[in-house]
């Protein structure tokens, strides 16, 4: 039980994957929370995403530090990847290197049958074997973009969620979202993928009745929506 309860926690917060019961909520136009979003996004884009990345570097943990995090995971539940699982895992190799992360991400794969993934404690990525074998190689690294991202706000998260801010935490998702399809242009790698796996994930949580039901969530067509939105700043200042 307190596998279960330590892994569904990590992933309630740090997934965008699962739409929550915000979903039905959300009107026509867009909310603050996607209005702010969006405005951070652009100021991003006027300065560069390497600048970005640049002005808001922060060190990894060390070793030790990592070390104590990975002991306080339960060992209930922890799976030896397959050969198959490890080629597709190295593809994430790309993306931590972008994010200054390559060699401080510990990758684990475990039992839980939701398909989810999430960082738990800035530098383990939590991986269910369900949504590994969802997802193609490039999809997970479009995940792994997004959840790299939640690094730059980590005490933004802490913070609104501990204040029940429900609002700041969908802007926070968003801002992810963005940053990700950022990263992902920056390796030559269409949004699609960001958007394919946000599918496949969510509707397999749906289908298997794993759906997660939280106010802080924003719905997949929201989140399509916004990534898309971001992709069109992109191509607009490539012209």
């Amino acid at each position: 039980m307190n596998r279960v309860i330590v892994l569904i926690a990590c992933c309630c917060l740090a997934n965008p994957a699962i739409a929550g019961d915000i979903g039905e909520q959300q009107t026509a136009g867009p909310s603050p929370a996607e209005t702010r979003a969006r405005a951070f996004i652009e100021g991003v884009v006027s300065i560069g995403f390497a600048e970005f990345r640049r002005r808001n570097n922060t060190e990894p943990l060390s070793r030790e530090a990592r070390a104590a995090i990975l002991a306080a995971l339960p060992p209930q539940g922890a799976l030896v990847p397959t050969r198959a699982e490890r080629t597709k895992l190295a593809a994430l190799d790309q993306v931590f290197d972008l994010y200054n992360r390559l060699g401080a991400v510990d990758v684990r794969v475990v039992d839980l049958k939701p398909a989810l993934v999430a960082v738990h404690q800035r530098e383990i990525l939590l991986i269910t074997r369900q949504a590994l074998s969802l997802v193609s190689p490039r999809e997970l690294q479009a995940i792994g973009a997004h959840e790299l991202a939640h690094e730059y706000f980590w005490k933004d998260f802490d913070t609104a969620l501990n204040a029940n801010a429900y609002e700041r935490l969908q802007e926070l998702e968003l801002m992810c979202d963005g940053l990700a399809v950022m990263a992902l242009q920056s390796l030559g790698i269409g949004r699609s993928h960001l958007i394919n796996a946000a599918t496949k994930l969510t509707r397999y949580n749906e289908r298997t009745a794993a759906r997660i039901m939280t106010s802080r969530q924003v719905s997949l067509e929201r989140r399509v929506a916004f990534i898309k939105q971001v992709d069109a700043l992109l191509a607009a200042g490539r012209r």
